[in-house]
């Protein structure tokens, strides 16, 4: 329910906002798609209208005043068939050898990475991936963002709030992280849902785990129309 827009928020807000070095891996879009996503959230304009080449004026005058900050920023985006471990060392460190060392790592999402041998399970392989995108995160010291699905039973609760349990494929993907943020919104999960829900257009951040500090919940606005979340109006 929104995890690919909750990484590529962070992903345009350290490679536009603060010029941080990024690496935006997409195993479930083409560029092209991250790339309309990226204008829609940065403009405000609608990702349908991008997608349709339907803008009007107003919208085009507003792409045009964030292209030349997308294009600065030193993002890059990669959608491999194939997306291995030693695949993404070698992006770091391409990245590096052109001045740019990195500073940030999305990976959309780890259920989706290539094996590179046999392995026993699911389990083991994608315990594999947490293991390997830890070591990353250490050697080039920086934060490594593991995007992931949650299970489907998760909905059947009477709450239809996911927990950490319900990472998919491996509690590797737990143990690995230093946090965990769970994204959920209240008006696509419940199953009384209706269009005029009385929390529509909202979404909880909960941040399940945190070793570094105490674990809350964050309300955002939801504008999947600008394909982003947004800070919610005060008062």
């Amino acid at each position: 329910s929104g995890k690919s827009t909750a990484g590529l928020d962070i992903a345009r807000h350290a490679g536009i906002r603060h010029k941080m070095p990024t690496l935006y891996i997409s195993l479930e879009m083409p560029t092209q798609l991250v790339r309309e996503r990226i204008y829609a959230a940065e403009a405000k304009v609608g990702l349908k209208n991008i997608k349709e080449h339907n803008l009007s004026e107003a919208d085009w005058e507003r792409v045009a005043k964030v292209r030349p900050g997308i294009n600065a920023a030193p993002i890059w985006i990669a959608t491999p068939a194939q997306c291995t471990l030693s695949m993404i060392r070698q992006r770091l460190q391409a990245m590096g050898r052109k001045g740019y060392p990195p500073r940030l790592l999305v990976v959309d999402h780890v259920g989706l990475m290539s094996s590179t041998g046999r392995s026993e399970s699911r389990y083991t392989e994608v315990s594999a991936y947490a293991r390997g995108l830890k070591l990353i995160a250490m050697e080039f010291d920086i934060p490594v963002v593991m995007l992931c699905q949650v299970n489907r039973g998760a909905g059947q609760r009477s709450d239809a709030i996911p927990r950490i349990s319900d990472l998919r494929d491996s509690g590797e993907l737990e143990q690995s992280s230093d946090m965990v943020l769970i994204v959920h919104r209240p008006d696509y999960d419940l199953a009384d849902k209706v269009d005029g829900h009385e929390r529509a257009g909202e979404v909880d951040l909960y941040i399940a785990k945190n070793r570094s500090g105490p674990t809350a919940v964050v309300t955002l606005s939801s504008q999947l129309h600008y394909a982003r979340f947004a800070d919610m109006a005060q008062g």
